[in-house]
């Protein structure tokens, strides 16, 4: 159960970030 929610937490910060990342264009 630990790891899963790491795991969960860990994805959801990642996908937050690329969330983040998508609405400011590095072009």
């Amino acid at each position: 159960i630990m790891k899963n929610d790491y795991a969960m937490s860990f994805l959801g910060s990642a996908l937050s970030r690329s969330k983040l990342a998508g609405q400011i264009p590095e072009n």
